[in-house]
Parts: structure tokens; sequence; C-alpha cells
């Protein structure tokens, strides 16, 4: 016998204090199995005691096997239930911060416009329909700015083929002179630049010009 449970057990059961005492309590069985006055029931109780005990041994050794892959199974589940918990949480922090995130940009892009999003709004759906209304608004004001300012840059191409155009700042300086002005004054833009209007009195024209 191997397992220690049954061990204690028949030993309490036979009266017995040791291995050494019980092996020698075995073989007393095989001996009085041999007598002549032994009943036949009694010889293969005898004999057969020991092939008992060892198939009630091979039970108890099999159960003890079930019962650890049980408790394994169990710590495996405890501990795939455990990590599953702690996904979950992770993504629950990443969606709260990603929400944070999100919430904090559209009040952003809300400020101008002097509205706010308070921190009590979970909604995640309210948030990207605000963000797509403004993300539309956006695109809308640019294509209207694309629009005007190619309006405006073909207004200054039809004037500059046509007239004679400079821009001064508050102390009469040139900061602009477009290409018309170059040619008919023979004066380089470079040149202009920084000057007054004065420097068109060259000499290259008549004053009639």
């Amino acid at each position: 016998m191997t397992h220690k449970l049954l061990q204690r057990q028949v030993k309490r059961l036979l009266g017995v204090a040791d291995d050494a005492q019980l092996s020698a309590l075995l073989a007393e069985f095989q001996v009085l199995a041999q007598r002549e006055d032994v009943s036949d029931a009694a010889r293969r109780g005898l004999l057969e005691i020991g092939s008992l005990l060892a198939q009630v041994n091979e039970s108890y050794v099999q159960s003890d096997r079930a019962l650890e892959l049980s408790t394994r199974s169990l710590e495996l589940s405890s501990d795939e239930l455990g990590q599953a918990n702690d996904s979950l949480r992770d993504e629950a922090q990443a969606r709260d911060l990603a929400l944070k995130t999100l919430r904090d940009t559209t009040n952003q892009l809300l400020a101008p416009l002097g509205q706010h999003i308070g921190e009590d709004d979970q909604s995640l759906g309210r948030l990207t329909q605000l963000l797509s209304g403004l993300v539309h608004d956006f695109l809308e004001t640019r294509h209207s700015a694309e629009a005007a300012l190619v309006k405006v840059q073909n207004q200054q191409f039809a004037l500059d083929q046509h007239a004679i155009v400079s821009i001064t700042d508050e102390l009469g300086r040139i900061i602009y002179a477009n290409e018309k002005f170059c040619e008919i004054s023979k004066i380089a833009h470079y040149e202009l630049l920084g000057k007054d209007h004065r420097i068109v009195n060259s000499g290259l024209h008549s004053r009639e010009f």
C-alpha cells in the first residue's frame, strides 16, 4: 500500500503500529489460509485480503488524482477569471481616458462658440455628433474661404493686368507694388520696397507721363 490515508485506516482497524507489523500480519494471514481447519470462505478471505487492499489503495490514489485535477482546473479557472477581470478593468480605463480626451477636444472647439460639455456627460454618441457638426461647419467655412480667396486672386490678377497698384504703410513707405507698377516705373520690385513714392520721379519719364 502506498496511500498514506489507507495505511493509517488499515493500521487502526487491525490494531498495528507500523508498516513492519502490518506486513507481518498480512504474511500471517497467508499462513493461516493454509491451515486445514480453516473454512473455504475464510481461506478465500485471508488469501484475497492483500488483493483487496491493493484495489482499495488504487481507488484512493485515483481519487486523489481526480481531486488534484479538479483543484488545478479550479485554480486555472480562477486565474482566467482574474485575467478577464483585469482585461475588462483595463478596457474600461482606456474607454474613460478616450472619452475624457474626446470631451476635452470637443470643449476646445466649442469654446469660441460659448458652449461647453460637462464631465457628467458620458455619452460617446453625443460627443461624436457634436464633433461631426463642428467638422462639417469647419469644412463649409474653409470651402467658403477658399472660394473667396480665388475670387480675390482673380480680381487681383485683373487689376494687375490693367492698373498700377501700390500699397504703403502709415508713413508712406511702399510695402507692395504690382508688376504693372514696376513695368511702367522701370524700377525693380526690391528697389521700391521701403521707399516712398518720390522714387518714381526718376527722370525716366516726362512729368506729363
